[in-house]
């Protein structure tokens, strides 16, 4: 299954007693990506690449569901993700 980058935050917020975050993860290591001055790809890692895979999730969510409340789909996301991720 998946494998959690090492530089991925987990558990527990201080800010909120009992809550862990994130509440949801999306791939962010060795993405390829549109290269530069000629490259044709080039692996990329960070927030930068995973924060596309939420928002495209969460895009196609809004689009099935437009009239649904936005928490109500994110939380969609976060209770139907893997729980398996290491």
């Amino acid at each position: 299954g998946p494998i959690l980058s090492d530089t991925s935050s987990t558990g527990p917020d201080l800010r909120r007693i009992g809550m862990l975050r994130p509440s949801l993860s999306a791939p962010g290591s060795s993405i390829y990506s549109a290269g530069h001055a000629g490259a044709l790809e080039v692996p990329r890692s960070g927030t930068s690449m995973a924060a596309p895979h939420v928002a495209g999730m969460f895009a196609l969510l809004r689009q099935r569901y437009p009239n649904e409340n936005p928490l109500v789909l994110m939380s969609a996301l976060e209770t139907t993700a893997d729980p398996g991720v290491r």
